[in-house]
């Protein structure tokens, strides 16, 4: 789907929903779609409707969370993360998210952790090494915030989050 024909999906989904509001997929889709047309706010309301019908929907608190990011509600979309890692421990991108959203609450040193979780699962992600840097760096560890920037750009030598 593209941004194209997300309003019409929409008004299929919003049939879908009304026929059968216990639809955690329809609300995720609408949920999706909704993101594509960057109606963060409506779209964090469905996939938070997938969540309360079907709560073992990782991709739906996953997709929660980032809305909830672009909204700057930082501490839910932490919780959100948490929802997801506890229900599937092995999602780095998880991982990831929470320490970003982490970060933005200043708590770098908890960030970390989670970022350290998400490279013992991916050591190649550059993501991982780029905001580990950049929450070291937060905290004035200078140089371990360039190994991981290096490490970032052998990953990805044209990676523009790893030249800080």
């Amino acid at each position: 789907m593209n941004a194209g024909n997300a309003s019409a999906a929409i008004d299929h989904f919003n049939l879908a929903t009304q026929a059968d509001p216990s639809s955690g997929q329809a609300w995720y889709c609408k949920g999706c779609a909704l993101t594509l047309l960057e109606k963060h706010a409506e779209a964090a309301q469905c996939f938070l409707q997938a969540t309360r019908v079907t709560p073992t929907q990782t991709a739906a608190w996953f997709n929660l969370g980032s809305a909830l990011e672009k909204l700057a509600s930082w501490k839910h979309a932490v919780a959100c993360y948490e929802t997801v890692v506890r229900l599937n421990p092995g999602d780095s991108d998880a991982w990831i998210n929470k320490g970003r959203a982490l970060d933005e609450q200043g708590l770098h040193s908890e960030a970390i952790a989670d970022y350290d979780r998400a490279l013992a699962l991916a050591p190649g992600d550059v993501d991982a090494w780029a905001n580990r840097g950049n929450s070291l760096k937060s905290l004035g560890s200078h140089d371990e915030a360039l190994r991981c920037y290096d490490r970032a750009l052998q990953i990805d030598p044209h990676n523009a989050a790893a030249m800080f």
